[in-house]
């Protein structure tokens, strides 16, 4: 990838490593569009940064996605960069007398897998994948 010149999406990007990369991609000369679901903390970021876009974004949401994808398509149909920072993980309580063993957890696919939900570009279009790591 090139480092300068692009038009970046960062979903995540209102905190920790996708806020830390949102400013250094910036800084080296880049178009950075932070994404993340707290319209308030994305105003506060461009309010702090100029020249950095905001773009409110639950990738969880089919809606909320549907809803970027038409925003990113009008106002940055250059974008050519996507880093897919959004997500959580589930922390099982394995001290709890009760818990299932890892073997059932993963087959059950229930607490303690992890989960994603991503937003990819194609074409010039966001899409929704969900995938689940079960080992």
């Amino acid at each position: 990838m090139k480092m300068t010149g692009n038009t970046i999406l960062i979903t995540g990007g209102t905190s920790g490593i996708g806020l830390g990369l949102a400013l250094r991609l910036h800084e080296a000369g880049n178009k950075v569009v932070v994404a993340g679901r707290r319209k308030e903390l994305l105003d506060e970021i461009t309010a702090e940064h100029p020249g950095i876009d905001a773009l409110v974004l639950d990738v969880a949401d089919p809606d909320s996605i549907a809803r970027a994808r038409e925003t990113v398509a009008a106002s940055h149909p250059g974008l050519n960069v996507l880093v897919n920072n959004a997500g959580i993980m589930l922390r099982p309580p394995l001290s709890h007398p009760t818990r299932l063993s890892c073997t059932q957890r993963h087959e059950s696919g229930s607490v303690g897998t992890p989960r994603t939900h991503t937003t990819n570009t194609k074409n010039g279009a966001l899409t929704s994948n969900e995938a689940a790591i079960t080992h």
